[in-house]
């Protein structure tokens, strides 16, 4: 059996170092963080080191480009691409890779579905379970913050947010998936048997690694189609090849909801219902009839998202969103009192008032809003409220977050048995 990994085959990284963004060609080294398998065996360890370089620097959506602007940050907005030249191997071989242009996609945080018996819904159920998972992203966020490496460059970066011009990053341990543009051969071994017949019972109640090969959105029509690869082989326990890597599962979303306004977000759900081996190992009946749904997924998502018991996913807009508007009332309020009490308060009073006016400019225009907040207490009260009134919008009113997985995302998926 040749082991070949084929084009488009995605490694899955994150980057070793802080990347700051200046120009093309500025080095990245990433390290592997999933084994990649060619048909029924693993190839590149986790563990393994990419090498390779900044390959384009394109602009932001100009959304996210008018919100930094909005918050008084001028900083050229931009994405860059990394492409990868070699791979090292944990054994110390070297092999030439050639990977297309792949964007960092954050940190990854890995959601799996908890599996429990429904209940009766109502409201107060409801209620109560989202207030129980509002807690659990508080503490996986605390957590991982805590626990995250290069926190000095976090607090750093925040600093530099303030700043209407800085220098910018890409964090360490940002998620790159690099595609393989050219074959990747690592010879020939003996293939092991396989036994394809009642491959059914056998996949039941198993959980297999895939990766989604087409994007997956709350905002598709229920009925599009949606296709996933086995990115790894599945054995039964005396070692005979149930499932080789390469496989294909194709479904469909079953039911989706787009995000809504006052920070409501998406909701999906897609089932698999067919599975494609190989065309080598396939038989004369060709596809197999399945049932497979979503039971966890590795994913750089921007906000919390839950996975119920039938594998249905949604976006969870955390509590803790009311905090910042809470504290720039708190600004605004303070630089306002401190105007109406400054008479007779001498020098201390002065500077309490001059402090008070720096945080509520920078609470809406960043430093150019705190500079310009000394000038006079009306620009200070109209900066703090300006910044009170976009983070109420962001914050409250706005719409939630979609939950979009684009190609190559980590999935893994639970089969279940097959009722005719």
């Amino acid at each position: 059996m040749p082991l070949i990994v084929p084009p488009g085959t995605p490694i899955q990284a994150v980057t070793e170092h802080r990347v700051r963004i200046r120009k093309i060609g500025e080095p990245v080294i990433a390290r592997v963080v999933q084994p990649v398998f060619a048909f029924d065996r693993e190839v590149i360890p986790v563990g393994s080191i990419l090498s390779g370089h900044v390959a384009k620097l394109d602009r932001a959506a100009r959304g996210k480009r008018i919100q930094k602007i909005m918050a008084g940050d001028f900083t050229p907005q931009l994405n860059p691409e990394f492409q990868f030249e070699s791979i090292q191997l944990p054994d110390g071989t070297r092999l030439p890779i050639q990977t297309a242009p792949s964007p960092g996609r954050g940190r990854v945080v890995h959601y799996a579905a908890k599996h429990k018996v429904p209940g009766r819904s109502s409201l107060v159920r409801a209620a109560v379970d989202n207030v129980r998972t509002g807690i659990a992203s508080a503490r996986l966020q605390i957590s991982t913050a805590l626990k995250t490496p290069g926190k000095l460059h976090l607090l750093e970066e925040a600093g530099y947010s303030y700043l209407p011009y800085h220098p910018t990053f890409v964090p360490a341990k940002t998620s790159v998936a690099a595609s393989l543009t050219e074959p990747l051969s690592f010879g020939t071994e003996p293939a092991l048997s396989f036994d394809n017949s009642n491959l059914n019972m056998s996949l039941t109640d198993r959980i297999v690694n895939a990766r989604l090969a087409s994007t997956v959105s709350s905002t598709l029509r229920s009925g599009s189609k949606v296709r996933a690869i086995i990115s790894e082989p599945i054995f039964s326990p005396d070692h005979r090849l149930l499932l080789p890597e390469g496989s294909e599962l194709h479904g469909v979303v079953v039911r989706s909801q787009p995000a809504r306004w006052w920070r409501r977000g998406g909701q999906l759900r897609f089932t698999f219902q067919q599975l494609d081996l190989p065309p080598d190992l396939r038989s004369d009946n060709g596809d197999r009839r399945v049932y497979a749904m979503l039971a966890g997924i590795d994913a750089a998502f921007s906000t919390e998202i839950s996975i119920d018991t039938e594998g249905g996913i949604r976006a969870i807009e955390s509590n803790t969103r009311f905090i910042a508007p809470i504290i720039k009332l708190f600004i605004g309020e303070q630089a306002i009192d401190q105007e109406r009490n400054q008479g007779g308060g001498g020098g201390q009073g002065q500077a309490a008032n001059r402090s008070w006016r720096a945080l509520a400019g920078a609470s809406g225009f960043g430093v150019v809003g705190s500079v310009a907040s000394q000038f006079s207490a009306e620009v200070a009260s109209g900066l703090s409220f300006y910044g009170l009134a976009w983070s109420v919008y962001r914050h409250v009113v706005a719409r939630g977050h979609n939950v979009v997985f684009t190609p190559d995302t980590p999935i893994q998926v639970r089969f279940e048995e097959v009722h005719n």
